[in-house]
């Protein structure tokens, strides 16, 4: 039993649903309701300060436990959660974290060895696009997390606008991964849309968002690149993004080092 399926949220979440099962099915039915054998929670970016859909997870998970069932955190991000489920998380039959930052804070406060993955949406298996927007070799941008919002905001100013806007809520990920092959970089606010240009192996600007979950792969995989510390330093960062492509080759090579979900 898979829960966590965020596929309507946006094409990542959809990729991610797409990998997890693409590497579960072949184990065995992944059915819902009640009757299952193993529970698979993908915790992709809720369990972070201890949010209600972390608390959510954490009790289904606390569930299946004391049930008997096999049971795994996968996917995940990790960030200022409380110790109150620190007994499940001891009882899981495997916990595996999307970057390095949520491995050592589940270690260091939680007592609790996990296994590092990148995210599974880079792993799904890609299908044959059919809507492909050509970009022409131009800058392509997305939304970006506003703390003051608490949600994610479009830029309108005149430097952002004058970018192809892709929104990530009304594409497809394999229309969206062909697509970003067209453009030259990627600037985002997205965790996803980091991602989507690693497996478009085009370099990007990444905005921080509401976790370390986008530093965090970078601390990973050992690049040497930054977040964008603000919206004045856009065009300072696009110079940056030109002048250090085999950066982003180290991560892209880093990530096919690795292959889809394994719960062993």
């Amino acid at each position: 039993r898979i829960e966590g399926d965020h596929t309507n949220y946006h094409c990542g979440s959809a990729a991610v649903t797409r990998s997890m099962l693409h590497a579960l099915e072949p184990r065995g039915l992944v059915v819902e309701g009640k009757n299952y054998d193993v529970l698979v929670v993908n915790g992709e970016g809720t369990m972070h300060h201890a949010s209600q859909g972390f608390h959510r997870k954490m009790k289904l998970l606390k569930k299946a436990v004391e049930a008997g069932k096999a049971a795994y955190l996968v996917n995940t991000v990790w960030q200022d959660n409380p110790n109150d489920y620190d007994d499940v998380l001891r009882s899981l039959d495997g916990i595996i974290v999307r970057e390095d930052m949520s491995r050592l804070e589940l270690l260091n406060k939680h007592g609790v060895k996990a296994r590092m993955h990148p995210d599974l949406a880079y792993y799904a298996p890609l299908k044959p696009a059919n809507n492909v927007i050509d970009y022409k070799g131009s800058i392509v941008i997305t939304d970006f997390f506003s703390k003051e919002f608490d949600t994610f905001v479009r830029l309108t100013r005149a430097e952002a606008v004058k970018y192809p806007f892709v929104d990530m809520m009304s594409v497809e990920w394999d229309d969206l991964v062909a697509s970003l092959k067209t453009a030259e970089m990627l600037v985002t606010g997205r965790h996803h849309g980091v991602f989507a240009a690693c497996r478009a192996e085009i370099p990007f600007i990444a905005f921080g968002g509401n976790t370390h979950k986008i530093e965090g792969i970078f601390r990973s995989a050992a690049v040497n690149i930054p977040l964008c510390e603000s919206r004045a330093k856009l065009p300072e960062m696009i110079e940056w993004t030109r002048a250090n492509r085999a950066e982003y080759q180290k991560l892209f090579d880093w990530l096919k080092s690795f292959g889809g979900l394994n719960l062993n």
